[in-house]
């Protein structure tokens, strides 16, 4: 697909605070993409994201919204255990998909959308937005240029119990994957591919203490990357306190760094000296990759998450999974 003269048309599939806050709005970009319908089961709710969007066509019926010609792509933002099934009938219409992460609950269903996808030559375009971020590519040059040869890394994100009443399916494994961790780790594992490269092996450990429904409350992850790179990655949903740091140590200096908070970046070099990065945040945070995946549906220089990217982090999550099951 490639619409170098027109806006892409895309339909959204989904709403709620993360479409029209992060992601929505950054599908229009006046010349080059607008957001054409949105669908969704409740009629009410659907026309108000529309209004919001800007959209003209207000559906509840996916299979409506994907034989439309008012729409040529679709993003995908329901629950993750819905993923799989709305994508093959995205697929079916010959419609380019991006969808939210996590990509799927399982690897055998991620695998199985690439490939699919790959058979009838349709992209299929992942959520991993953080790689797109001006703040980590910039990480990733100072990885590259300023602590020599990266060693070893050491990762901590911290959080509060929480029951998330508003979104009561998140501890449902069927529809969510597992709870905090299956949402919140694959920006992490994600991050980390994109800094260090393929993981050669990784081992996990996950503990249920108080989530509803026996999902993982502490997860560690231990990674080797065929790099060389050795690095542990902690998660603690169960914390008194928040925390959220990753470190990676170099021959020649250690950088620090946040995955998810908008803190500056310190670099520690061996004769004693400290040097801060700030990074520009931009105010809706998914807007450069999915500018990345309008840029390569229209033919041009995009380098999005593919479909592909993101199976090797479904594989490393469900292991953790596996491990506490």
């Amino acid at each position: 697909m490639s619409v170098q003269d027109s806006e892409i048309r895309w339909g959204i599939l989904g709403g709620g605070k993360v479409v029209e806050s992060k992601s929505g709005p950054c599908f229009n970009i006046p010349g080059r993409s607008r957001v054409a319908a949105v669908c969704r089961r409740d009629a009410e709710n659907a026309s108000a994201t529309a209004e919001r969007l800007g959209a003209n066509l207000v559906l509840n019926q996916l299979e409506d919204m994907v034989e439309s010609d008012e729409v040529q792509a679709v993003y995908i933002a329901t629950p993750p255990g819905l993923h799989h099934s709305q994508a093959m009938v995205c697929l079916n219409a010959r419609k380019p998909v991006y969808i939210e992460k996590p990509f799927t609950t399982s690897a055998a269903q991620a695998e199985e959308l690439v490939r699919n996808f790959a058979e009838v030559g349709i992209p299929l375009f992942v959520a991993h937005y953080r790689r797109a971020l001006p703040k980590f590519r910039e990480i990733k040059s100072l990885i590259e240029t300023q602590i020599g040869q990266p060693l070893e890394f050491s990762f901590r994100l911290k959080r509060r119990l929480q029951n998330d009443v508003a979104h009561p399916w998140m501890y449902d494994r069927e529809l969510s994957g597992g709870g905090k961790f299956f949402d919140i780790a694959p920006h992490c594992v994600d991050l980390l591919l994109f800094l260090f490269g393929d993981v050669d092996q990784m081992s996990a450990e996950a503990k249920h203490w108080k989530a509803p429904q026996g999902s993982e409350d502490c997860v560690t992850l231990n990674f080797r990357f065929k790099s060389g790179v050795l690095g542990t990655a902690n998660f603690n949903f169960l914390a008194w306190d928040k925390e959220d740091r990753m470190s990676v140590h170099g021959e020649k200096g250690i950088l620090e760094f946040s995955v998810h908070g908008n803190e500056p970046s310190t670099l520690r070099l061996p004769d004693g000296k400290v040097r801060q990065f700030f990074h520009t945040v931009p105010e809706l945070i998914e807007g450069p990759m999915i500018e990345e995946v309008v840029a390569f549906l229209r033919g041009e220089e995009g380098k999005p998450c593919m479909g592909q990217d993101a199976v090797p982090v479904i594989e490393l999550i469900e292991s953790a999974a596996r491990s506490l099951h």
